[in-house]
């Protein structure tokens, strides 16, 4: 059994194919917010580690703090 992680998520705009989230992390486990929203079944654009499709819109994960 893995260790507990817990992350919130807000919306803040929505798009046709995408949507912009602020994403609070409770915990501070490794790549928690990836793959929190991997599991939510929306990876975060570009993550290409999670699940998300390849993109020429960015070269890497997009989250930024």
């Amino acid at each position: 059994m893995g260790v507990r992680a817990e992350t919130r998520f807000n919306l803040l705009e929505r798009y046709q194919a995408s949507a912009l989230v602020e994403a609070q992390p409770l915990t501070g486990r490794t790549h928690q917010i990836r793959v929190h929203a991997c599991a939510l079944g929306h990876p975060l654009l570009g993550d290409i580690l999670y699940s998300a499709p390849e993109t020429k819109l960015i070269a890497r994960p997009a989250l930024h703090a």
